[in-house]
């Protein structure tokens, strides 16, 4: 089983290849890491080993809608896990529920790092985000981790890591 955390861009002007940069330097990609891109997605190819595979989806600059239920939704779905806010950009970060690295920090705790520190270069290039995890918490505006932070392991006082310098510059 895997854990899903999806963080959606929700104003303009965020270049979907400079986010996916940021995205594969946050999970440690090799300068080889394979993925594909299709008119509005990039994708990475599974099988390679990294704690977590990646997705962003975007319209080519176009806003899209909020909607509701999507492939991914059982048919009495409802609540906040069937609907996405209109965004321009929507990661996701795709992991094992098994994780645990060496430091003791579980999925939850990964999850929690990845997303903060994408927001955190985000909030640097001036864009508006909010993230969702499939924990149930609906989506957040914040570093409010819910019950993400139950499930992070030994790195629950390090929730909130700020991304690296180098991320943090802003995108040209």
């Amino acid at each position: 089983m895997t854990r899903s955390t999806r963080v959606a861009v929700t104003s303009p002007g965020i270049h979907p290849m400079a986010m996916w940069r940021v995205m594969a330097t946050l999970i440690k990609a090799p300068e080889h890491y394979r993925f594909d891109v299709t008119e509005t997605n990039i994708g990475a190819i599974p099988g390679q080993g990294l704690v977590a595979l990646l997705d962003l989806d975007h319209a080519q600059g176009h806003l899209m809608p909020e909607s509701g239920c999507d492939e991914w939704c059982e048919p009495d779905c409802t609540g906040d896990y069937c609907w996405e806010p209109a965004h321009y950009l929507m990661a996701d970060f795709d992991t094992a529920y098994a994780h645990t690295d060496p430091c003791g920090c579980h999925s939850g705790g990964l999850h929690i790092r990845l997303v903060s520190a994408l927001c955190a270069w985000l909030t640097d290039q001036g864009a508006a985000w909010c993230w969702f995890d499939e924990s149930g918490d609906g989506w957040r505006h914040g570093p409010d981790w819910g019950s993400l932070a139950t499930h992070s392991g030994a790195c629950a006082q390090h929730a909130a890591i700020p991304a690296p310098p180098a991320l943090l510059r802003k995108a040209s």
